[in-house]
């Protein structure tokens, strides 16, 4: 039995892999295909996996729009930083030590974008805001938690490295490998903003969060001053 549940989660992953694949295939797609990508994860780690072809696909129109919009954005945003990095790259001669100082800030620029690409549409699958709150607060997530967005962008290059130099069979398990490691890690993060308010409700919109770890904060201290008191 347990081999079963074990042999049916790792089909539902590479089901969930191959779905991911061939909604990406439109790059316009990439967006939506990975925050219901996420999504179904989100569901997989909580033991609900239900069917997953129907959860991908209700995820994946529900957040359609939303998604896309961010993936614009993001593919704007990566092709004019490249566009400027090239032009930069063949008028160097030219643009003498302008392009000593500019260099440094478009690169700084291309990490910035990949740090928030990293965090944006896990964020979009797990929390409900708007699509400037969600740019915002995954630059934040990925400045606070560095070393976080650190790992999991090294471990995503050492996967995709074995897989397109050594191994053809990881390539295909390529995509469930970095998705799951990727929500594992990021949930991981997520959690400390998503503390249960007072009525025991799971709050979802992280620009509400702030007063509540506060009260957390502020509760703790008091504990712990109560704590100290008694030991006197």
């Amino acid at each position: 039995m347990r081999f079963y549940n074990w042999a049916t989660k790792l089909g539902g992953y590479v089901l969930l892999s191959f779905l991911w694949l061939i909604w990406c295939v439109p790059i316009f797609t990439i967006g939506a295909s990975t925050t219901a990508y996420c999504s179904v994860l989100n569901k997989f780690f909580k033991n609900n996996e239900g069917y997953v072809l129907n959860n991908f696909w209700d995820a994946f129109t529900n957040d359609f729009k939303k998604s896309t919009k961010m993936t614009l954005v993001l593919l704007a945003g990566f092709a004019l930083t490249a566009y400027n990095f090239m032009t930069m790259r063949r008028f160097s001669a030219s643009l003498g030590s302008a392009y000593s100082f500019l260099m440094p800030i478009y690169i700084f620029i291309f990490v910035i974008l990949i740090m928030v690409t990293i965090y944006v549409f896990a964020y979009n699958a797990t929390f409900e805001d708007r699509i400037i709150t969600i740019f915002k607060n995954s630059f934040l997530m990925g400045m606070r938690h560095l070393g976080t967005t650190i790992v999991i962008l090294e471990l995503d290059l050492l996967v995709l490295y074995i897989a397109l130099e050594y191994s053809f069979v990881l390539r295909i398990f390529a995509p469930a490998i970095i998705g799951y490691v990727n929500m594992r890690l990021l949930n991981r993060v997520f959690m400390f903003y998503k503390p249960e308010d007072p009525t025991g409700r799971m709050i979802t919109n992280i620009s509400q969060m702030k007063a509540i770890l506060d009260d957390n904060k502020r509760m703790k201290k008091e504990r712990k001053k109560e704590r100290k008191m008694k030991g006197k």
